[in-house]
């Protein structure tokens, strides 16, 4: 499969043999990728974001991926489809809230596709999940005196909280509670630092949102002191052509 043939063909009788046709190639067609197998979410997983990344694992032989995310299992109500997927996760946003979701994906080559996964589900939660608008994850250069997070609304929010840490793990962190707006400004923030933070959101009963995904980013450092030159000395005299410069 898929590989380049090479040919040519020559006459003979009984007076000798004549000489080889020019020669021509061909290329056998490419076997159709393997069937793919879903990783993420899990099969049946609950309260989830509004945002989902699915995921699942390399197929042999594939280029590409086609998915499909549908609110019934016969795929006759398809919500998201995306074809010629480069890697092996697509990233879902603006879900429903508590909402059932079926999704599939298959693998695809030149020579053809693979059937498609079995269908896997998952529902998202009640409220709807903040998204992280500023700043960029992973950026860099920000302010502390002046940066100000923002987000997005969230279906059936009406407040939200936001945690904050040099840990990406939140093992310790800061929480603003309470918030009715879509931006704050952390007050403490510390120049030269890389900070993570999420927000979820509350409805009037107090029912919370899954986290966001987390993001960072880091702030500016400090702008470093005029450094003192310390060798060769002031006005020094009869100093070597080859010199070391020295300075703290």
């Amino acid at each position: 499969p898929a590989t380049r043939h090479v040919w040519s063909v020559r006459g003979v009788n009984g007076t000798g043999v004549g000489a080889w046709a020019e020669a021509i190639d061909f290329t056998t067609v490419e076997l159709p990728p393997d069937g793919v197998g879903l990783v993420a979410p899990a099969e049946g997983a609950d309260e989830l974001p509004t945002t989902v990344v699915l995921e699942w694992g390399a197929s042999e032989r594939a280029a590409r991926y086609d998915v499909q995310l549908a609110l019934d299992a016969d795929f006759s109500a398809i919500t998201e489809q995306a074809e010629g997927v480069g890697e092996t996760r697509y990233r879902v946003e603006g879900l429903l809230v508590d909402t059932l979701y079926h999704w599939r994906v298959r693998a695809v080559n030149d020579g053809g596709a693979s059937d498609w996964s079995p269908a896997w589900r998952f529902r998202t939660g009640r409220i709807g999940t903040p998204e992280l608008r500023y700043p960029a994850d992973g950026s860099f250069a920000h302010d502390p005196d002046t940066l100000r997070l923002r987000w997005s609304n969230a279906s059936a929010a009406r407040s939200f909280t936001l945690q904050i840490s040099e840990s990406a793990a939140f093992a310790e962190r800061a929480e603003f509670t309470a918030l009715t707006d879509t931006a704050l400004s952390v007050p403490f923030l510390e120049r030269g630092t890389r900070y993570h933070w999420r927000v979820s959101a509350a409805d009037v009963n107090g029912l919370r949102s899954p986290w966001s995904a987390a993001q960072s980013f880091h702030t500016l450092y400090d702008t470093p002191s005029a450094p003192q030159p310390m060798q060769p000395a002031d006005g020094a005299t009869r100093v070597e052509e080859s010199v070391t410069l020295g300075w703290i």
